[in-house]
């Protein structure tokens, strides 16, 4: 797991770089229950999951894609604001030491 700012300009956590729809499924449950959160809209798409939450005021992305693996950005991407990216590393403080994927 690591966070970083991604080649398109925009913080997020890399949660797993490599993983099928079963780890994904397991850790969007295990995330819900760490963070207390609820997945408002969930868009799947041929290699693709994305399922919005909102985090302390702020909505997040929770993807996966079958070549990049899991990860969590601002709803807003490139447009995320300083307080977006502070409230990133606040989930990444959270879930860096769990085991959300296993």
């Amino acid at each position: 797991m690591k966070s970083i700012t991604n080649e398109i300009g925009f913080k997020e956590i890399t949660i797993v770089d490599d993983c099928d729809f079963e780890l994904f499924y397991l850790c969007a449950e295990n995330l819900g229950k760490l963070l207390g959160i609820a997945y408002t809209n969930q868009v799947h798409d041929f290699d693709s999951i994305y399922w919005e939450f909102d985090f302390m005021g702020a909505m997040f992305i929770l993807h996966y894609n079958i070549y990049l693996g899991i990860s969590i950005y601002s709803q807003k991407g490139k447009d995320s604001s300083p307080a977006d990216n502070k409230i990133l590393d606040e989930i990444y403080e959270l879930i860096k030491d769990s085991s959300i994927v296993s």
